[in-house]
């Protein structure tokens, strides 16, 4: 885990805790929020791909990892990774 000491804000990475911020809705203590790194990847269905997020793919499924600069699931690159599919994320699995 990291400490977040700023945030900075794009069209190509849209963000709802920005919008929420922006607006004045948010309405949660920061402690119960949960930053999630956007690895600029889609799934076969369009849905943005974060760190945490667990995806079925043609040889399995896994959870996203961060390791020495690149998004991974157990090990293999994400770029690699043909016909991903979010299927949850590791904060709401139970």
């Amino acid at each position: 885990m990291y400490a977040v000491i700023g945030m900075h804000w794009t069209d190509e990475c849209p963000s709802q805790l920005h919008q929420l911020i922006l607006h004045g809705d948010l309405r949660v203590s920061p402690d119960e929020v949960v930053l999630m790194h956007y690895s600029c990847l889609k799934d076969k269905s369009g849905v943005f791909i974060y760190e945490g997020h667990i995806l079925k793919h043609q040889s399995g499924q896994g959870a996203v990892t961060y390791q020495d600069g690149s998004f991974q699931i157990s090990g293999t690159a994400l770029t690699l990774i043909n016909d991903r599919e979010v299927i949850g994320n590791i904060y709401e699995q139970a």
